[in-house]
């Protein structure tokens, strides 16, 4: 067993594209993890090699040194073999499932090609892309290494302004805060390397990954890179739930897209999205009027909550799209509650 884990660490140094696409501490990560799947799959190894022999067919006269406890030390390795499956068994879903996208999402491949490379019948590979469609695996973020630190906040943000043929909008409320009606949005952390990338610089690479992942989640439509059109972008001061690094500014860079087309059908994740509606302009008029009422004062919290306003953040990104009008100071204001902790703004 102890062969395996040196060929994982040279097969890492031997890889120069790790070192400019992961920092050094993300570096030493992927090396405790990939011990950790290794490991986990040596003692499965073992396990597998006790039962073919007939090993776990009863209990065993293994015991602990003292002759006390029979059976102990075969108890021990059924006990181990529990533990590795328990980790294995997650992360090996979360493989999967990014290997499955990468197929569907960046080779084009159809349910049918991934039935043929499975030896399984496509109805079967059809419904376990669905299963990746509709939730992330519990180790997606393990998976991607963005595990470590995922709640603190890296002051950046991407933004979708998704328009139908009628011109109505897709707005969505969440099921965190910040509270109020939103475009799908989200941390561009996760999907994708920050190597290259310049904090503040709209439209990276990252960012549009952000945007197709953070829509394929929230609400479950597909859209390409290349039909995201740079709609706005800049700094914020809003707040989000996150914590913040030290000495990190509180806000976010924002990168805004508009959309026009897409595959797929509505279909929100009921972790992140309560519900989705399309909006006509009167309607997102209506929502910023709640907003702008709750930024003057006019409003409590809870009335804004309960009449559905317009998360205060967006209020700006949707006039400066022409999809909604704001007088000066009615923005100055909201940008004022947008930058409220949301643990505060209660």
């Amino acid at each position: 067993m102890e062969g395996i884990v040196p060929r994982i660490d040279d097969f890492i140094d031997a890889d120069p594209t790790l070192t400019e696409a992961l920092t050094p501490e993300e570096v030493s990560f992927l090396r405790v993890d990939a011990r950790g799947l290794t490991n986990d799959a040596d003692i499965l190894a073992m396990a597998l090699i006790d039962i073919r022999a007939g090993r776990w067919d009863q209990r065993d006269d293994t015991d602990l040194g003292d002759h006390t406890i029979p059976g102990a030390g075969q108890r021990q390795l059924m006990q181990n073999a529990l533990l590795a499956a328990d980790e294995l068994l997650p992360r090996a879903e979360a493989l999967r499932a990014w290997a499955l996208r990468g197929l569907r999402e960046h080779h084009g491949a159809s349910h049918e090609d991934i039935a043929q490379m499975l030896g399984v019948p496509r109805s079967t590979a059809q419904s376990r892309w669905r299963q990746v469609e509709k939730k992330r695996p519990e180790k997606w973020d393990w998976a991607r290494g963005t595990e470590h630190g995922s709640d603190i906040c890296d002051t950046e943000s991407v933004g979708i302004i998704v328009e139908d043929s009628e011109g109505r909008v897709l707005v969505i409320d969440r099921t965190t805060a910040p509270w109020g009606a939103a475009c799908p949005s989200g941390h561009p952390e996760g999907h994708g390397s920050r190597h290259g990338s310049t904090p503040g610089v709209p439209d990276q690479p990252i960012h549009r990954a952000a945007a197709v992942g953070e829509l394929s989640e929230e609400v479950g439509l597909h859209v390409a890179e290349e039909d995201l059109e740079l709609a706005a972008h800049g700094w914020r001061d809003n707040r989000c739930r996150r914590e913040l690094r030290p000495g990190a500014p509180a806000g976010h860079w924002w990168t805004i897209y508009h959309v026009r087309t897409w595959r797929g059908e509505v279909r929100v994740d009921p972790d992140e999205v309560t519900n989705a509606r399309w909006c006509t302009r009167d309607q997102l008029q209506e929502l910023v009027e709640i907003t702008i009422d709750h930024a003057h004062g006019r409003i409590t919290e809870t009335e804004f909550r309960a009449r559905g306003g317009a998360e205060p953040v967006w209020v700006r990104w949707w006039r400066d799209a022409g999809l909604v009008r704001a007088a000066s100071t009615d923005l100055d204001a909201v940008e004022k509650l947008a930058s409220t902790p949301p643990s505060l703004a209660a």
